[in-house]
């Protein structure tokens, strides 16, 4: 006979998903084998069975769940913040030195600590916690999504910086953008 050889769970966690989520990363088949049986009667009932051969048809395939687990992110000072997400990003930097315009997208005055998210991505008002990937060689620190640009799409993000020469002297670089907790 063939028979169901059932799939296995196998669940990971992810610092990537937002914390108290799972995500199907893969699904599970089921794979089968064919059984052959000796089956002895007596007086028409069956009185025994055993095993003789088992061939795999296919095997199984496990399912695998990825779920959210956040975690706390340490500041160089020593801080911990927990976050319920991490993003892995690309930071370029803006100003309003020079400009005629000083107010981000959500009417807050530009500033340090305010920063141009796509809102598809990272929603307007989410709190952040900005480094390099190390988390050492460059931090941002803690900022509000609170502007919007249109070269900031998807995982990039534009942090807001008092002068033209810091933001040329940033340009472009990786960074690690942390969802942080909030009440």
């Amino acid at each position: 006979s063939t028979e169901v050889s059932p799939y296995s769970q196998i669940r990971r966690p992810s610092e990537y998903i937002t914390k108290g989520t799972e995500q199907l990363e893969r699904a599970g088949v089921n794979g089968s084998k064919l059984v052959t049986y000796e089956i002895i009667y007596k007086d028409g009932v069956e009185s025994s069975r055993r095993v003789i051969s088992e061939d795999v048809v296919s095997e199984p395939v496990d399912e695998i769940v990825v779920y959210g687990c956040g975690g706390p992110v340490t500041t160089p000072s020593g801080e911990q913040l927990s976050f319920v997400r991490k993003i892995d990003g690309e930071a370029t930097a803006y100003t309003c030195e020079g400009q005629s315009w000083n107010t981000t997208f959500t009417g807050t005055t530009a500033r340090v600590g305010a920063i141009a998210v796509d809102p598809k991505y990272i929603p307007l008002g989410t709190v952040v916690y900005i480094s390099s990937p190390d988390g050492e060689s460059w931090v941002y620190g803690t900022a509000r999504a609170e502007d919007t640009g249109g070269a900031i799409k998807g995982h990039i993000i534009d942090l807001y910086m008092n002068t033209y020469r810091e933001c040329i002297n940033f340009g472009r670089r990786s960074c690690s953008i942390y969802i942080l907790e909030t009440n």
